[in-house]
């Protein structure tokens, strides 16, 4: 599986603006739950909460990879975001990211 068969346009946003890793996330999850069936933004964010618990997402550079896992889900997305700046996610070079690849 490519990241090509699993983003779509329509989770593809750029300098979205945003001042926070929590309302980073709601929009991640409000894209996600428009794609996939049987899902809600709230189940989402839980599953991406739960995993930025055990350590962040941010590898560095200004990239984060957040993600999650929803045991009913039936097929796996990708949503892609930028923000207008760059903000504070606990990244592992405490430098602040802009560039979001959620999976």
């Amino acid at each position: 599986m490519t990241l090509q068969e699993i983003l779509t346009l329509d989770c593809t946003q750029c300098a979205v603006p945003v001042h926070s890793k929590k309302r980073l996330l709601e929009q991640i999850c409000q894209l996600a739950a428009n794609e996939l069936s049987d899902s809600n933004p709230t189940d989402l964010l839980d599953s991406l909460l739960n995993r930025e618990k055990m350590g962040s997402t941010g590898i560095g550079n200004g990239i984060a990879i957040p993600h999650g896992r929803l045991n009913d889900a039936d097929k796996a997305i990708a949503v892609f975001l930028t923000t207008k700046q760059a903000i504070d996610f606990d990244a592992i070079d405490n430098k602040p990211v802009d560039i979001f690849i959620c999976l």
